[in-house]
């Protein structure tokens, strides 16, 4: 393709030489938003797909892993024991009826193919799939998913039998918890330690101002799971602590003297010159404490957080809150000013970090 340039085509020129890898952005490891350099892989590590695996003497082709274990079985390091080796068999986390279900994967663990068998040692432990083949090259490892038939179910704990047609041998343990809440009870329910929300899903309620309604509205398939909740309209204004619309949650815990409140919010600035965006949370008769979620900033330029913000497309907010004992709760999150787009809520009693969520956090809680 010729192009013939005329004299006041130089900029043109210039431009098409410095836009000429335009398409050709660098794309692996990433460290922040900016895109790097030069493309670098991060450190790899490599298993030889031609050795199996040497656990106790024995030579064996599977391996276990453990939902919210570091390590493998059989094997042995120090994420299996605390000596680091001689390693007990695995325990998972506690489960209750308004917890979520439980996993332990199949993987390969050398070149040859293996059959599998899950046999729980009683009928109301029910796992999904219970037998099946795991192929040497790693292509068709399994999930065996563990849930119980609450109705049936009696004792603290269950087992659950693991075995391959190499040999390979653990017996999973899980403990059991029965925590009861009334038939009348209309809410979500804890449930492994803590209550998830997704925003639109508590009661929102308008409040008028000075004349002017204000109230939350959702936004359709806003944000990273469901959606997103924000004040209307949108103006330059503050409204009083505890004036603004409420968003409410109700939910049943479980006794715990003092717990954390997440809230996962779209990333913005202080949009208002002069004004932190601001909202208010309180938990049942607690006065409404103010929350500045957004750190100042000099006009013309961003929060000292913002680049974490934007890679991570939210913004976390955790406050403290005291509860005190069991029974029905209501969290409250009370408008103040615009600006800030609500995505998720969360109550933990120490259930999210035992379970290690990942970057979306928890399932939403069992709503009754």
């Amino acid at each position: 393709m010729r192009w013939r340039m005329g004299n006041g085509d130089s900029g043109l020129l210039v431009w098409l030489r410095l836009n000429d890898s335009m398409l050709c952005q660098t794309h692996i490891n990433y460290q922040y938003w900016q895109m790097p350099v030069r493309d670098t892989l991060p450190p790899v590590s490599t298993l030889s797909p031609r050795s199996a695996t040497i656990a106790k003497g024995n030579v064996i082709h599977t391996r276990f892993t453990v939902e919210n274990s570091l390590g493998a079985w059989p094997g042995d390091n120090r994420h299996n024991s605390l000596l680091g080796y001689d390693a007990p068999d695995p325990t998972l986390l506690a489960m209750d009826r308004y917890g979520q279900p439980r996993w332990v994967d199949i993987g390969s663990g050398g070149p040859m193919s293996i059959e599998f068998e899950v046999v729980p040692e009683h009928s109301w432990v029910k796992v999904e799939p219970s037998q099946g083949r795991i192929k040497g090259d790693g292509s068709e490892d399994t999930r065996v998913w563990i849930s119980i038939d609450w109705s049936k179910a009696i004792g603290d704990t269950a087992h659950i039998d693991f075995t391959s047609s190499d040999g390979a041998h653990i017996l999973v343990t899980i403990p059991l918890r029965y925590p009861q809440v009334p038939d009348n009870f209309r809410g979500a329910v804890e449930g492994d330690g803590c209550v998830v929300f997704e925003a639109a899903h508590g009661g929102a309620k308008p409040s008028t101002v000075d004349g002017i309604e204000y109230a939350w509205k959702e936004i359709p398939y806003y944000g990273r799971t469901h959606s997103g909740m924000a004040i209307f309209p949108v103006e330059d204004y503050r409204l009083p602590i505890g004036s603004g619309p409420p968003l409410v949650y109700d939910f049943w815990a479980f006794e715990k003297d003092e717990v954390e409140v997440i809230m996962h919010l779209g990333p913005s600035n202080n949009w208002i010159i002069g004004q932190q965006h601001a909202f208010a949370i309180s938990m049942d008769d607690q006065e409404p404490v103010e929350i500045k979620p957004i750190p100042e900033a000099a006009p013309g330029s961003l929060s000292a957080d913002w680049e974490d913000i934007v890679s991570r497309e939210i913004r976390e907010v955790k406050v403290k809150v005291p509860m005190g004992k069991e029974g029905k709760h209501s969290l409250r999150i009370y408008g103040v000013t615009p600006g800030l787009v609500f995505e998720r809520v969360m109550i933990d009693m120490g259930g999210i970090a035992a379970r290690g969520y990942s970057y979306l956090g928890p399932p939403e809680s069992k709503i009754l």
